[in-house]
């Protein structure tokens, strides 16, 4: 443990996307190497695709770019409910923690956003341990009780 009682050290990435109204998969490739390719290395990442009820089980597009998380050793999170997209992704966080226990810090990153430098992630991390008089929020993701939270059965296929 470190001193922030965080199982792992460093951050998880929750790489939000929805696949409701368009499938990107270049896009969300190139945001995820964005992200590999930063020089900090205490970096996890969970790809959270919100579906919103879509059935796209058969898609090779988003079935290939499952596979490509999954080979650099991070977790993938279908979430099939009607529910925000906020909420897919604190869903997908409680599931990435439940699997492979708590992160120092979470970083939610959108479709869309790729980092134009390798260094970013590790300029963040060094200046929130650096500076101990920041706020910092503690939420109970771990918590049954998060009203953003879909029942266990409306959530899709889990963390894989």
């Amino acid at each position: 443990m470190n001193k922030f009682n965080a199982d792992n050290k460093g951050i998880l990435v929750f790489y939000s996307t929805s696949t409701v109204n368009r499938i990107v998969p270049d896009v969300w490739q190139e945001d995820i190497n964005s992200i590999l390719k930063q020089d900090f290395k205490n970096i996890d990442i969970i790809v959270s695709e919100y579906r919103g009820g879509k059935s796209l089980d058969n898609n090779q597009q988003i079935q290939n770019f499952i596979n490509f998380i999954r080979s650099h050793g991070h977790l993938y999170n279908i979430v099939n409910s009607k529910i925000s997209v906020f909420a897919s992704g604190n869903h997908s966080v409680r599931e990435a923690t439940k699997k492979r226990g708590t992160y120092e810090y979470y970083l939610d990153v959108r479709c869309g956003l790729s980092f134009p430098k390798n260094n970013i992630l590790g300029n963040l991390y060094n200046w929130l341990i650096q500076n101990e008089d920041i706020a910092r929020a503690s939420l109970p993701i771990v918590s049954n009780h998060d009203n953003g939270f879909p029942p266990a059965k409306q959530t899709g296929k889990g963390v894989w």
